[in-house]
């Protein structure tokens, strides 16, 4: 896993989302970021309405930075492979 000091601002603001959150607006971010890493792009963007308005900020600065491709296919990829393991940890917590 990276540092988050090797992730540009915009991401660390979303996986910084990811501890700070509860567990429901957590999972959603969580979901946000897969489905962006995702190769297929497919994010759902309703679930904007669900978060909290100061996690909607952080969000919306990460998608926003995400379109004008801030995140190249390596940093996709490390953002996946990020959000695989957070899926794992999250599990095994349960």
């Amino acid at each position: 896993m990276r540092s988050k000091t090797d992730w540009p601002p915009e991401v660390v603001g979303v996986l910084d989302l990811l501890e700070s959150q509860p567990p429901e607006a957590a999972m959603l971010v969580g979901c946000f970021l897969a489905a962006v890493a995702h190769p297929d792009h497919v994010a759902e963007l309703a679930m904007f309405d669900k978060l909290p308005s100061a996690a909607r900020m952080v969000v919306g600065r990460f998608f926003s930075f995400f379109l004008a491709g801030g995140l190249d296919d390596a940093g996709r990829e490390k953002l996946h492979s990020h959000m695989q393991a957070w899926f794992v940890r999250q599990r095994r917590s349960r």
